[in-house]
């Protein structure tokens, strides 16, 4: 089942009072509720059941909490998913009632959700076609909400959220603190995806999500993309892959990015968020990034763990259910987005046939440059693109195969200021290039035609670390010389790699790029600059 993702109706301000959400949004008995509904944590709940399977003469229930990963109890059974994750779950027989099924259980005073899947014997409930399970929110809501765009610009937002039962969803928003407008779902749905539009250029609006249940949101800021001269500072983070264990540090990279980088405006992750294509690992990650991700829009770029297995996969379906990114490519998983002086360009390099020459990416991205730059004023100033897969990479685990990757940086060569990457989860910064790997004459980083692309690879942000590069016998093109970061001599291991994140501050001409290091985890550090390049572009 599609998000809804429609802007049904607003009141302008000084207009009429609000009606009430229900009035909006009236309730829909849901096939699977609990009671209480508002559940806390530590209490006993009953979970009804009258869907599908309501008909059968047994029915089992099977649950865990906090994405089946991050709670193991006595009566939490461990199991390996496909991908050999550790999963904790229980299975329950459910008592008849009339129409349907019940059980009483007690909440880990730890849960914060609940997921439930339901069977027979012979079918599974498969939750309103939506091949996913039933999750009910601990709080509200259970994912979200969450900001990112749709069109190729930032004027408008898409504000994002899950709930337990199916209903429209509705946003209030406003000005300040003055939330005098909504917007409501076009269809019932778990998923909400409503796009804000008519707002004004780079201002604050307050904002808060709700249910047909009568539950809100707390109240929080957005705010809409500034022109092109004024200065912002965008993050870059990547590599999360929490699967709920200890030693996953998404959440403390959210945190810090929430509490302490409050300039931070967006954030750009390229690709493979959660730990696998896994529903339980979607809502950590989503859960671990909740304070960040309510006024913090996301650039999404997918990777191969956003996908169904961990190969390169063109199934971008649980990315399309999550993003409303734009479909200007004909591939949503590919597209432009200007923000203030920046352009963003996203590629998938999910699909690498797709970046040789003459393949869709390519001609796209052909295209795309090609209506930007060369003396069109309307153009962004600065223009960055991203990818999962590095094309240029000293990295041991995946250099090897970045060589597949690198024809579509033949079009970047005085046209892209940035390439930001990840997969490789070990920072590294290069010199400035040009398109085989080669030293840029003038030795400078810019769109000059002396000049170089800066490739980055961003660190990871909560799964592990890798230290381990080529050595200088393996390295034929001599990119171990190119690189500005790590500082390797004749070493064939990278010293210090550290959990981390990247920011990006832009100030007309000028630019700054910090890498920040976290440390790892068993061995933490105090969030420092590790890496530091900045330049004014120009002769």
């Amino acid at each position: 089942m599609a998000a809804a993702l429609a802007l049904i109706l607003a009141c302008a301000p000084g207009s009429d009072p609000l009606p009430p959400i229900d009035a909006l949004d009236p309730w829909v008995q849901p096939a699977v509720w609990l009671e209480p509904p508002d559940p806390a944590p530590g209490e006993e709940v009953t979970v009804h059941y009258s869907g599908e399977l309501a008909a059968s003469g047994a029915l089992w229930l099977r649950y865990g909490f906090n994405g089946w990963a991050a709670i193991e109890g006595p009566e939490q059974r461990p199991e390996r998913s496909g991908e050999g994750w550790i999963l904790y779950a229980s299975e329950a027989a459910m008592e008849p009632v009339e129409g349907g099924f019940e059980r009483s259980l007690t909440l880990p005073r730890e849960a914060r959700s609940l997921h439930m899947v339901f069977t027979d014997g012979r079918r599974w409930d498969d939750a309103e076609g939506l091949e996913y399970l039933w999750e009910t929110q601990i709080g509200f809501p259970a994912i979200g909400p969450y900001l990112s765009w749709r069109g190729q610009t930032s004027s408008s937002m898409v504000v994002s959220w899950e709930t337990g039962p199916s209903c429209l969803g509705v946003v209030t928003y406003g000005t300040g603190r003055l939330a005098d407008r909504y917007a409501v779902g076009a269809s019932r749905s778990r998923l909400h995806r409503i796009e804000l539009d008519e707002l004004l250029p780079d201002t604050a609006y307050t904002y808060q999500v709700h249910d047909c249940a009568g539950r809100s949101s707390p109240r929080f800021t957005f705010r809409t993309g500034p022109d092109r001269e004024r200065p912002i500072t965008f993050a870059v983070a990547s590599d999360m892959q929490d699967n709920g264990l200890e030693s996953q540090r998404w959440g403390e990279v959210a945190r810090e990015l929430a509490e302490h980088h409050r300039e931070v405006e967006l954030l750009l992750i390229p690709g493979d968020m959660p730990a696998d294509d896994e529903p339980g690992f979607w809502w950590i990650f989503f859960d671990r990034g909740r304070a960040l991700f309510a006024e913090t829009p996301i650039v999404p770029v997918i990777g191969n763990h956003d996908t169904p297995g961990r190969a390169s996969s063109p199934d971008a379906s649980s990315f399309e259910r999550y993003f409303a990114t734009p479909e200007l490519s004909g591939e949503p998983s590919v597209y432009a987005l200007d923000y203030g002086p920046a352009r963003f360009l996203a590629l998938s390099s999910e699909r690498p046939e797709e970046l040789d020459e003459g393949g869709p990416q390519y001609e796209w991205l052909r295209a795309t440059l090609a209506s930007g730059r060369s003396g069109d004023r309307r153009a962004a100033p600065w223009v960055f693109a991203a990818m999962h897969h590095p094309p240029y990479d000293i990295g041991a685990r995946h250099a090897a195969s970045s060589l597949a990757l690198r024809p579509i940086t033949a079009l970047l060569d005085g046209q892209v200021d940035w390439v930001f990457t990840a997969h490789e989860h070990l920072y590294q910064r290069f010199e400035p290039l040009r398109y085989g790997g080669l030293p840029a004459p003038s030795g400078r980083y810019g769109a000059g035609p002396d000049d170089g692309v800066g490739y980055i690879v961003t660190p990871s942000a909560g799964d592990k670390t890798w230290a381990a590069v080529i050595g200088e016998d393996e390295d034929a093109e001599g990119l171990r010389a190119s690189l500005a970061w790590p500082p390797l001599g004749a070493a064939a291991t990278a010293d210090g790699p550290e959990h981390g994140f990247l920011t990006v501050a832009i100030d007309g001409d000028s630019l700054c790029i910090e890498a920040w290091g976290m440390g790892l985890y068993g061995d933490p550090a105090a969030p420092h600059v590790r890496d530091r390049v900045a330049y004014r572009r120009g002769p």
